[in-house]
């Protein structure tokens, strides 16, 4: 066995350091066996440690890349604390709840910084699961759209979605002109996609993250625009509330469709 413990006496400060703190080099070691004390455990590399994963720290200290147990702090001033775990406010390391009593429906339980929590897995399954029951019907009928594939799959993705009644009040021309056609379909469907991951509220814009007015790369009008009553609007139509997906968002509409410029002979303008 080669254990070796080291230690300096510095006079001058009147403490204590390990030997590895000046720069000498660390115990080495062929097993678990050959360390003692605080570093009693070996790692990969042949040397004595105090920790192999933060599971090894005592106090809810985080174990470091070098295997030492530190405080936890934001990168690269302390190490992260791993799975299941956030850094709190003291530098300690505190267990995550866990999602009680589980999610829903098309949901998925995710780790957080400040606990876990459930949120939609896609854009569709946030579709089903808020009752948005027109735009889910068109986006998984495969005579349709056919869009279901594309936005399950994608892995950025934002919808503007028309609530139920908007879309029960399309005018008889266009129900007309897009049935049977799953071109214009796609078409009416797309103008409400971007592929983008984008969470618009009045928060952001003002923030700068968007202007006061920004254009939507929707191949029409569409812009987005901060309104008097506090809140946000996209072509005119206040939006109700955004739903989080892990692929992105889904934007309500509060009233209204969004008309690509191609479907407006058919009388399709909301």
């Amino acid at each position: 066995m080669r254990q070796t413990l080291r230690a300096l006496l510095l006079l001058s400060a009147g403490v204590v350091l390990s030997a590895a703190s000046c720069g000498e080099e660390p115990v080495e070691c062929d097993g678990h066996d050959d360390c003692g004390g605080a570093q009693s455990l070996c790692n990969g590399a042949g040397e004595c440690v105090a920790c192999l994963e933060t599971a090894d720290c005592a106090d809810g200290l985080a174990c470091t890349a070098d295997g030492a147990c530190a405080a936890c702090g934001p990168l690269p001033d302390g190490p992260t604390c791993g799975a299941g775990y956030a850094c709190g406010g003291n530098g300690r390391c505190v267990a995550l709840p866990i999602c009680e009593p589980g999610c829903g429906a098309g949901q998925t339980c995710t780790e957080e910084a400040g606990g876990n929590r459930c949120i939609y897995t896609t854009v569709v399954d946030a579709l089903a699961g808020e009752g948005l029951r027109n735009m889910h019907a068109v986006v998984t009928d495969p005579h349709g759209a056919n869009m279901e594939a594309d936005l399950r799959g994608a892995a950025a993705t934002t919808v503007f979605t028309p609530r139920d009644q908007s879309l029960a009040a399309l005018s008889a021309a266009c129900v007309a002109s897009l049935d049977g056609d799953p071109a214009r379909w796609a078409l009416f469907v797309g103008h409400h996609v971007l592929s983008d991951p984008i969470a618009l509220d009045r928060a952001t814009m003002v923030d700068g993250v968007a202007a006061e007015s920004v254009d939507l790369p929707m191949r029409s009008r569409e812009s987005v625009e901060l309104t008097d009553d506090g809140g946000v609007s996209v072509d005119g139509h206040p939006l109700a509330e955004a739903i989080e997906a892990l692929n992105g968002w889904v934007h309500v509409l509060d009233t209204g469709v969004l008309v690509p410029d191609a479907l407006h002979e058919f009388d399709c303008r909301p």
